[in-house]
Protein backbone atom coordinates (compact mmCIF):
# COMPACT_ATOMS: atom_id res chain seq x y z
CA UNK A 1 0.00 0.00 0.00
CA UNK A 2 2.84 2.45 0.82
CA UNK A 3 4.44 1.97 -2.57
CA UNK A 4 1.08 2.37 -4.34
CA UNK A 5 0.71 5.70 -2.53
CA UNK A 6 4.31 6.59 -3.44
CA UNK A 7 3.70 5.88 -7.13
CA UNK A 8 0.48 7.90 -7.12
CA UNK A 9 2.19 10.75 -5.23
CA UNK A 10 4.83 11.07 -7.93
CA UNK A 11 2.23 11.16 -10.71
CA UNK A 12 -0.07 13.80 -9.17
CA UNK A 13 -0.27 17.15 -10.94
CA UNK A 14 1.43 19.90 -8.90
CA UNK A 15 -1.89 21.73 -8.45
CA UNK A 16 -3.34 18.62 -6.74
CA UNK A 17 -0.48 17.88 -4.31
CA UNK A 18 -2.13 19.54 -1.28
CA UNK A 19 -5.40 17.67 -1.82
CA UNK A 20 -3.57 14.37 -2.27
CA UNK A 21 -1.37 14.83 0.81
CA UNK A 22 -4.34 15.78 2.98
CA UNK A 23 -6.35 12.78 1.81
CA UNK A 24 -3.47 10.35 2.50
CA UNK A 25 -2.12 11.82 5.75
CA UNK A 26 -3.11 11.72 9.37
CA UNK A 27 -4.78 14.82 10.78
CA UNK A 28 -1.61 16.16 12.42
CA UNK A 29 0.49 15.73 9.26
CA UNK A 30 -1.49 17.83 6.79
CA UNK A 31 -0.05 19.63 3.77
CA UNK A 32 1.87 22.72 4.79
CA UNK A 33 3.23 25.16 2.20
CA UNK A 34 5.24 27.08 4.80
CA UNK A 35 8.98 27.25 4.19
CA UNK A 36 10.98 25.57 6.98
CA UNK A 37 14.63 25.14 7.95
CA UNK A 38 16.41 21.86 7.33
CA UNK A 39 16.61 21.26 11.09
CA UNK A 40 12.79 21.00 11.17
CA UNK A 41 12.81 17.71 9.28
CA UNK A 42 13.18 14.33 11.04
CA UNK A 43 16.09 12.04 10.24
CA UNK A 44 16.74 10.75 7.56
CA UNK A 45 14.72 13.41 5.71
CA UNK A 46 17.02 16.21 6.79
CA UNK A 47 19.98 14.59 5.01
CA UNK A 48 17.92 13.60 1.95
CA UNK A 49 16.34 17.04 1.58
CA UNK A 50 19.72 18.78 2.02
CA UNK A 51 20.93 17.22 -1.24
CA UNK A 52 17.62 17.41 -3.13
CA UNK A 53 16.74 19.80 -5.93
CA UNK A 54 13.48 21.75 -6.15
CA UNK A 55 10.78 19.47 -7.56
CA UNK A 56 12.47 16.30 -6.35
CA UNK A 57 10.55 13.57 -4.52
CA UNK A 58 11.97 11.92 -1.39
CA UNK A 59 11.18 8.20 -1.33
CA UNK A 60 9.27 6.59 1.56
CA UNK A 61 11.12 5.97 4.84
CA UNK A 62 9.92 4.81 8.22
CA UNK A 63 10.12 7.60 10.79
CA UNK A 64 9.09 6.43 14.23
CA UNK A 65 6.16 4.16 13.50
CA UNK A 66 4.99 5.91 10.32
CA UNK A 67 5.92 5.90 6.67
CA UNK A 68 6.89 9.34 5.38
CA UNK A 69 7.57 10.64 1.88
CA UNK A 70 8.06 14.16 0.60
CA UNK A 71 8.41 16.47 -2.37
CA UNK A 72 10.74 19.46 -2.23
CA UNK A 73 8.55 22.10 -3.85
CA UNK A 74 10.95 25.06 -3.64
CA UNK A 75 14.23 26.04 -2.05
CA UNK A 76 14.69 29.69 -1.09
CA UNK A 77 16.73 31.88 1.19
CA UNK A 78 14.15 33.50 3.46
CA UNK A 79 14.05 35.38 6.76
CA UNK A 80 12.63 33.64 9.82
CA UNK A 81 10.76 36.76 10.93
CA UNK A 82 9.37 39.88 9.29
CA UNK A 83 8.12 43.23 10.52
CA UNK A 84 5.97 45.74 8.67
CA UNK A 85 3.84 48.83 9.16
CA UNK A 86 0.67 49.70 7.28
CA UNK A 87 -1.47 52.60 6.15
CA UNK A 88 -4.99 51.30 5.58
CA UNK A 89 -7.00 53.22 2.95
CA UNK A 90 -10.58 51.95 2.79
CA UNK A 91 -13.54 52.81 0.60
CA UNK A 92 -17.32 52.79 1.05
CA UNK A 93 -17.69 49.23 -0.26
CA UNK A 94 -16.96 48.16 3.32
CA UNK A 95 -19.86 50.06 4.85
CA UNK A 96 -21.25 53.43 5.72
CA UNK A 97 -18.49 54.43 8.16
CA UNK A 98 -16.19 55.16 5.20
CA UNK A 99 -17.35 57.95 2.88
CA UNK A 100 -14.52 57.57 0.35
CA UNK A 101 -15.44 56.11 -3.05
CA UNK A 102 -13.24 53.40 -4.59
CA UNK A 103 -11.88 56.01 -7.00
CA UNK A 104 -11.04 58.40 -4.15
CA UNK A 105 -9.37 55.58 -2.20
CA UNK A 106 -7.23 54.72 -5.23
CA UNK A 107 -6.26 58.37 -5.77
CA UNK A 108 -5.34 58.80 -2.08
CA UNK A 109 -3.35 55.57 -2.10
CA UNK A 110 -1.44 56.58 -5.23
CA UNK A 111 -0.72 60.03 -3.77
CA UNK A 112 0.47 58.67 -0.41
CA UNK A 113 2.65 56.05 -2.09
CA UNK A 114 4.22 58.66 -4.38
CA UNK A 115 4.87 61.17 -1.56
CA UNK A 116 6.31 58.59 0.85
CA UNK A 117 8.56 57.06 -1.83
CA UNK A 118 9.81 60.53 -2.83
CA UNK A 119 10.64 61.32 0.80
CA UNK A 120 8.23 64.26 0.95
CA UNK A 121 5.97 62.55 3.51
CA UNK A 122 7.06 60.56 6.55
CA UNK A 123 5.39 57.15 6.60
CA UNK A 124 4.58 57.33 10.34
CA UNK A 125 3.00 60.77 9.96
CA UNK A 126 0.96 59.46 7.04
CA UNK A 127 -0.29 56.59 9.21
CA UNK A 128 -1.58 58.98 11.86
CA UNK A 129 -3.08 61.44 9.35
CA UNK A 130 -4.61 59.10 6.76
CA UNK A 131 -4.90 55.48 7.90
CA UNK A 132 -8.37 54.05 8.43
CA UNK A 133 -6.96 51.42 10.80
CA UNK A 134 -8.85 51.82 14.11
CA UNK A 135 -5.78 50.62 16.06
CA UNK A 136 -3.41 53.25 14.62
CA UNK A 137 -3.33 55.33 17.80
CA UNK A 138 -2.16 52.27 19.75
CA UNK A 139 0.35 50.86 17.26
CA UNK A 140 1.13 53.73 14.85
CA UNK A 141 0.59 51.27 11.99
CA UNK A 142 3.17 48.78 13.27
CA UNK A 143 1.94 45.25 12.60
CA UNK A 144 4.77 43.84 14.73
CA UNK A 145 7.12 40.94 14.17
CA UNK A 146 5.67 37.77 12.63
CA UNK A 147 7.15 34.48 11.53
CA UNK A 148 7.59 33.95 7.81
CA UNK A 149 4.22 32.76 6.55
CA UNK A 150 2.12 34.50 9.21
CA UNK A 151 1.38 37.72 7.31
CA UNK A 152 -1.19 35.93 5.13
CA UNK A 153 -1.76 37.49 1.72
CA UNK A 154 0.90 40.13 2.41
CA UNK A 155 3.62 37.64 3.32
CA UNK A 156 5.28 36.96 -0.05
CA UNK A 157 5.41 40.64 -0.95
CA UNK A 158 6.92 41.48 2.45
CA UNK A 159 9.55 38.76 1.98
CA UNK A 160 10.51 40.06 -1.48
CA UNK A 161 10.45 43.79 -0.67
CA UNK A 162 13.69 45.23 0.74
CA UNK A 163 13.61 46.66 4.28
CA UNK A 164 12.49 50.32 4.43
CA UNK A 165 10.73 50.06 1.06
CA UNK A 166 6.98 50.16 0.53
CA UNK A 167 4.44 48.45 -1.69
CA UNK A 168 0.70 48.71 -2.23
CA UNK A 169 -1.63 45.78 -1.69
CA UNK A 170 -5.16 45.90 -3.07
CA UNK A 171 -7.57 44.18 -0.73
CA UNK A 172 -9.23 41.12 -2.33
CA UNK A 173 -12.62 42.28 -1.00
CA UNK A 174 -12.25 45.46 -3.12
CA UNK A 175 -12.58 47.48 0.09
CA UNK A 176 -9.44 49.52 -0.45
CA UNK A 177 -5.68 49.31 -0.13
CA UNK A 178 -2.84 48.69 2.28
CA UNK A 179 0.33 50.72 1.84
CA UNK A 180 2.91 48.50 3.51
CA UNK A 181 6.38 49.51 4.67
CA UNK A 182 8.77 46.64 5.40
CA UNK A 183 10.50 47.67 8.64
CA UNK A 184 12.54 44.61 9.55
CA UNK A 185 13.68 41.13 8.59
CA UNK A 186 15.94 38.61 10.25
CA UNK A 187 18.85 37.38 8.10
CA UNK A 188 17.78 35.01 5.35
CA UNK A 189 18.53 31.32 5.71
CA UNK A 190 18.03 28.40 3.33
CA UNK A 191 14.52 26.98 3.61
CA UNK A 192 12.57 24.24 1.90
Amino acid sequence: EVFDTWNEFQSIDASEIAIFVNSESEADKRYDSTFVKLSSFPKPFDTLIATAQAGQFIEPHVVGNQWMMAKVEKIENRPDSLRASVIVVLNNKLGSQINRTPEQAKALTDSLEREVKAGRLDFNLAVMAFSDDPTKTDNQGDMGWALDGQYGLLNEEIVSTPTNNIFVFERPDEGGYHIVKVTGKTPATKKY
